[in-house]
């Protein structure tokens, strides 16, 4: 699973498609409303999040991603409550 992990700068200033993070290509079975919710995610939070739905703990998604622990705790689990928000006020 590592090999797939593309080591990057992380950015909200440089968001990534959905796609580009292997959300949505066949791995896992994503609804277009759920791909444009995560897409509203800061960048940060979505790379986390995918990891974590891997099932990469913190300590190897700090390793892959160059950051501190616990910021990829605070992005999972900021990511986690946004997501909820986004998800109750899609139209």
């Amino acid at each position: 699973q590592s090999a797939r992990v593309r080591r990057e700068v992380i950015t909200d200033q440089t968001p990534e498609p959905a796609s580009a993070l292997g959300i949505g290509d066949g791995h896992a079975p994503y609804s277009l409303d759920t791909l444009a919710v995560i897409n509203r995610l800061s960048a940060p939070q979505r790379v986390c999040l995918k990891l974590w739905s891997e099932g990469y703990r913190f300590e190897e998604i700090a390793r892959l991603t160059d950051l501190p622990a616990g910021s990829v705790r605070s992005h999972i689990q900021n990511g986690k409550l946004r997501f909820g928000a986004l998800w109750g006020t899609r139209t």
